[in-house]
C-alpha cells in the first residue's frame, strides 16, 4: 500500500471523499508535523493500492475539492480555515503534486495563480496525541476503512 497526505479546509469532508473511491483502503485525520512553520498541519492521511488508484488520480480529486487559489482552499473568513498543502512521501509523488498543480494553471479552469503549498511530510502526530483526554473528539481519529459505513 501507498499513502498520500493532503491538507485544506473541512479534513472530514475530503477525508469522507477519499474513502469512496476505489483502491483506497483506509483515511485517517491527523496532523503534519512542523512542516509549515506554523506548527503542526490539520491533514487527512489517505492509504491505497496504487495498482487500483493512482497518486494522480488522488491529486485530481484533492484539486477538484478546493479552491486552490486561496491558501486555505476557502475563501478568507472561512471558519476554521486552514493550510492547503498536498504533502509528498517520495520524490515521484513531488513530480507528480507539480506536473498535475501546473496543468491545472496552465488549462484555463481558474484564473490566477494556484498557491496550494506541495511540501515534504514530516512525522504525522494522530488526532488524539493533539487532543486533551475526555476533550470532544479525543477517541475519534482510529483509521475509517474504506467502504465501511
Amino acid at each position: 500500500m501507498a499513502r498520500a497526505t493532503f491538507a485544506a479546509q473541512a479534513q472530514d469532508g475530503i477525508e469522507d471523499t477519499f474513502r469512496q473511491l476505489a483502491g483506497v483502503t483506509s483515511t485517517r485525520l491527523g496532523f503534519v508535523a512542523g512542516s509549515t512553520g506554523q506548527g503542526a498541519t490539520a491533514a487527512v492521511e489517505v492509504r491505497f493500492n496504487p495498482a487500483v488508484t493512482s497518486y494522480t488520480e488522488l491529486l485530481e480529486v484533492y484539486w477538484r475539492l478546493l479552491d486552490p487559489r486561496l491558501a486555505s482552499g476557502h475563501p478568507t473568513g472561512t471558519v476554521g480555515a486552514r493550510l492547503s498543502v498536498v504533502f509528498y512521501h517520495d520524490n515521484d509523488q513531488r513530480g507528480e503534486a507539480i506536473a498535475t498543480k501546473i496543468r491545472l494553471e496552465r488549462s484555463g479552469q481558474m484564473e490566477g495563480a494556484i498557491v496550494t503549498d506541495i511540501l515534504p511530510a514530516t512525522p504525522w502526530l494522530d488526532l488524539d496525541a493533539m487532543l486533551p483526554p475526555g476533550s470532544l473528539g479525543a477517541g475519534s481519529s482510529a483509521e475509517s476503512q474504506a467502504g465501511e459505513e
